[in-house]
């Protein structure tokens, strides 16, 4: 049991403390902090999640036998609420021998993705209307997410700051304007840093598409940013000049391919031999050619990988649709957030996974549909915008051509 009689004063909580420890965990975690009395009212609350009762209104209602049941098995301290709605809190349970005082619940968190299954299970067990799905939607994508160990942290972090009585001393209230300033200097500064920083940026983003082996993506950025900007002729000695950068280019690119799973040994041979290519040319016009030989070789050993490993591009892919299934998916969308062009991922995609990725996603939504089906009574067209098409008979010929049977049928016979 945690040492809390700081927190209250004349027995009740001291509410110009607890707006300050407020401010200070949403600061330090992020997360939002809403304050409840020993009646369960709402007293004070901090951050742009703390009002998520408004339009869940009874995600407390639990909360008074949550607390019951913590102050007689474990007294107060930091615990985890869970609600009905998937949604978490961190809860410092103000008590002692024989009182209740109050809480502060830090939240509220997801503990997984926000996807359209878990909108649906929701919708579900809460006997939502169709009508609150997309604001049920836009609500959890705003939540959030704590991995277990990151809620694990996070709750030392809590003990540590509410079992402090000393801990808003720290940082006086006289300089928070002071801080304010200070941090929008700083962030005005990394914008700088971010413009002047471009260069490395893109040289990141063209060792990132060389080792996935992502040649299309390669070429573009070759073409239209790096022979520009690392091989021109500028200077006097720009042919000397050239050549230095092509080797510790070329020295770059064979690290590169190493972390994409070329041999070690093939990647430092392919480094020498390159080396020895460069330092033979006679001119610009043949150094060039050279180094976008050697760009397309060193790209072309990741993509001949016989163990090369897309699981992490397909599972990202994935995600992106199970997150995304309400709406309008495109194929650009998807390469983009994998970091593929849209022609090499749509033929990796279908080559792993043994079918298009339209036709993917047409399944998954059939899936979803099934679900929705079998557990709810929604109409047939509100499932079919719910997961993503927007007309009834299009979702019944897709749905056919998956399942054998019309989405009527389907729910006929689920409910036998």
């Amino acid at each position: 049991m945690y040492q809390l009689s700081h927190l209250v004063k004349q027995k009740i909580l001291d509410l110009p403390l607890i707006e300050s420890l407020a401010k200070t965990l949403y600061y330090g975690t992020g997360l939002s902090l809403t304050v409840i009395d020993q009646n369960h009212n709402k007293v004070f609350s901090h951050g742009p999640n703390a009002h998520v009762d408004d339009f869940l209104e009874d995600i407390f209602h639990p909360f008074v036998g949550f607390v019951k049941d913590t102050i007689k098995n474990h007294g107060n301290g930091v615990y985890t609420y869970d609600s009905d709605y998937a949604l978490s809190y961190l809860v410092t349970v103000v008590a002692d021998a024989s009182s209740y005082y109050g809480s502060l619940l830090l939240g509220p968190f997801l503990t997984k993705e926000a996807n359209e299954h878990l909108i649906n299970e929701v919708m579900h067990e809460q006997k939502f209307s169709m009508s609150k799905r997309e604001q049920l939607k836009d609500l959890f994508n705003l939540i959030p997410i704590l991995s277990s160990s990151r809620n694990y942290y996070i709750q030392q972090l809590v003990a540590a700051i509410v079992t402090n009585p000393h801990v808003i001393d720290l940082y006086p209230e006289a300089h928070l304007t002071e801080l304010t300033e200070e941090m929008v200097e700083t962030f005005d500064h990394a914008i700088e840093i971010e413009k002047t920083d471009h260069n490395h940026a893109l040289e990141v983003l063209f060792l990132t598409k060389v080792q996935s082996g992502d040649i299309e993506k390669v070429i573009d950025l070759y073409n239209e940013h790096i022979k520009a900007q690392y091989f021109s002729q500028t200077s006097p000695n720009h042919l000397r000049n050239s050549k230095n950068k092509a080797i510790a280019f070329s020295t770059l690119l064979s690290r590169t391919i190493i972390t994409g799973g070329v041999e070690a040994e093939k990647s430092l041979s392919l480094a020498e031999y390159y080396a020895q290519k460069i330092e033979q040319s006679h001119n610009f016009e043949e150094l060039i050619d050279i180094i976008e030989r050697m760009i397309i070789k060193y790209t072309n050993s990741v993509l001949q990988l016989s163990n090369i490993n897309h699981v992490s591009v397909i599972k990202n892919a994935s995600k992106f649709v199970h997150l995304h299934l309400s709406e309008p998916i495109r194929l650009n969308d998807v390469a983009n957030y994998v970091n593929l062009s849209p022609n090499y991922f749509s033929s990796l995609f279908k080559r792993e996974m043994n079918l298009s990725f339209a036709d993917y996603v047409n399944q998954t939504r059939v899936k979803e549909s099934q679900y929705l089906l079998e557990t709810t009574n929604y109409s047939i067209l509100d499932i079919a915008i719910s997961v993503g098409y927007n007309n009834q008979n299009y979702f019944t010929t897709i749905f056919r051509k998956f399942t054998g049977v019309t989405p009527k049928q389907y729910r006929m016979r689920s409910a036998k």
